[in-house]
């Protein structure tokens, strides 16, 4: 896993190379671990970037995934997080998830933990350990 990691971090900008490279990716990394993920049109997605399906009991639950594929000087800010829990709002999903190749804000993690869990931060670091 390690040597996984250091290779991800290595190719970081070349693999990643664009959007839907990394939609794709996180995507590939939800569906081994048993959701079944679709990513969304390339452009008017709603403001989501991958519906994610799980099913628990005979229970389907739905996740909504944002995905920014930002430098890593380049923090996601608050109102990322606050425009996709007003999709989720709007739509009735209950859990969102914003994946970056960079890191959060402080008010981002604010605002996310906020919400009670209802969307989950991961940040490049974490992504690399879930691969």
């Amino acid at each position: 896993a390690r040597a996984r990691h250091r290779g991800i971090r290595r190719r970081r900008r070349s693999s990643l190379s664009c959007p839907c490279e990394f939609e794709e990716l996180v995507a590939d990394v939800f569906r081994r671990m048993g959701f079944n993920a679709d990513v969304t049109q390339k452009t008017h997605d709603g403001g989501k970037d991958i519906v994610a399906t799980f099913e628990m009991g005979g229970v389907l639950y739905t996740t909504y995934f944002e995905c920014k594929r930002y430098s890593p000087d380049r923090p996601v800010g608050v109102e990322i997080v606050r425009e996709l829990y007003a999709v989720m709002e709007m739509e009735r999903v209950d859990k969102g998830v914003i994946v970056t190749t960079s890191h959060f804000t402080r008010g981002a993690v604010a605002e996310a933990q906020r919400l009670n869990g209802r969307i989950r931060l991961i940040d490049f670091d974490e992504l690399c350990r879930l691969m």
